[in-house]
């Protein structure tokens, strides 16, 4: 018995030694990692019909085949925290609805998916602090007559992505203008000022930082909340016309290819001769209210348009470009008692000139609506 159990032990210890000296190492699988140009051919791809890609692209879509040939943009950019590489890839559709903005790991991991990307978007980047961010500036209009600009700030933390902040960077309408000013540069807080007229409440200036927990100092949730509610309970009873998909804005006049917004009870009239606005009169389009508080003129700048002669001293500030006409502001212009706002509205082949001119003291009590009706203007190019 005593020689059986050595022979079983020795044998165990045969065996054990053989099954370790020839086992296989564990399979070492490779990664391979992704860039913009390839997220881009793969979206490219997928909107030609390649089931593969939409694979690939983690297939967060969720759309008709069809419906993808109506994408109008698609934008890529990276950022690189703590040695890795991540990608954004904003999503312009003809619907809303199907916009979207995305974040990709280096290997392709999706990390987030925004769907409420309705409006106009722009892809950019931010710093606060030492830490790169995601953003996205979101316009769009609400109840056809407000337009509003959100910027949206997206974090990438522990490997997972999430938005981080959501506000009001614009709210336009006829009654009220706030604007949210914030500047961003390397190893400092976001730097953030007020304007804001229509309303009584007031907003100091602040600094914004990012903790080391992944949290803001400041969300400024009041200036959203006070927007919001402006929104909300904004009413008209102006009949609102809407004109070409492609123009970002709704208007109840047009004047050939330029269109503006108006509000009620404005009387328009062509080929009048104008006195009041330079040395000698000339002749234009005249758009005024029965109680003469604010006058609108417009002028065809043709090549030869006399009319350049008068504006060539005045300084016009771009105040637009991001569509397919410019828009350029000056600054007020005092003549005794009234204020004249001066924009030119141009594209490929089309100038025109807009005047806004009115009491002073209706000037500074009605900002907002002369604001409005200032960014309203644009050019109708594809007509």
């Amino acid at each position: 018995m005593t020689h059986l159990k050595y022979a079983l032990k020795y044998g165990a210890v045969i065996i054990l030694l053989f099954t370790t000296g020839c086992s296989k190492p564990d399979p070492v699988y490779k990664v391979d990692k992704t860039s913009g140009s390839e997220i881009i051919s793969l979206f490219d791809a997928y909107i030609n019909g390649d089931e593969k890609a939409e694979s690939r692209l983690r297939d967060p879509f969720e759309l008709n085949i069809l419906d993808a040939k109506y994408y109008r943009k698609a934008e890529i950019d990276s950022i690189s925290l703590d040695g890795s590489k991540y990608y954004a890839l904003l999503l312009q559709h003809k619907d809303p609805a199907h916009s979207k903005f995305l974040i990709y790991n280096d290997t392709l991991g999706l990390l987030l998916q925004d769907r409420n990307m309705a409006g106009s978007l722009l892809l950019k980047k931010i710093f606060i602090g030492e830490k790169e961010f995601f953003s996205i500036v979101q316009k769009y209009s609400v109840k056809t007559i407000i337009n509003a600009e959100k910027l949206k700030i997206y974090d990438i933390r522990d490997g997972r992505g999430s938005l981080l902040f959501d506000n009001f960077t614009e709210v336009s309408s006829p009654t009220l203008y706030g604007s949210l000013k914030i500047v961003s540069k390397k190893a400092e807080p976001l730097s953030v000022s007020f304007n804001l007229y229509g309303n009584t409440t007031s907003f100091k200036s602040l600094k914004i930082e990012y903790s080391d927990d992944g949290k803001l100092s400041s969300n400024l949730n009041k200036w959203k909340e006070l927007l919001a509610a402006h929104m909300q309970k904004f009413n008209t009873k102006e009949e609102i016309i809407p004109i070409t998909e492609q123009l970002p804005k709704y208007y109840n006049t047009k004047f050939d290819l330029l269109r503006m917004y108006l509000p009620e009870k404005w009387e328009v009239k062509n080929g009048v001769e104008i006195k009041s606005l330079f040395e000698n009169k000339v002749t234009g389009t005249v758009a005024s209210r029965k109680n003469k508080d604010i006058s609108v003129f417009i002028f065809d700048l043709e090549r030869n348009s006399p009319i350049r002669v008068y504006i060539k001293n005045i300084q016009f500030d771009l105040l637009s470009d991001e569509f397919n006409y410019s828009l350029y502001a000056s600054a007020p212009v005092k003549d005794e008692e009234s204020v004249t706002r001066f924009i030119l509205a141009r594209c490929e082949n089309e100038e025109y000139l807009v005047a806004l001119r009115c009491k002073e003291p209706f000037y500074k009590n009605n900002f907002p609506l002369i604001s409005y009706m200032i960014n309203s203007i644009n050019l109708n190019c594809f007509q």
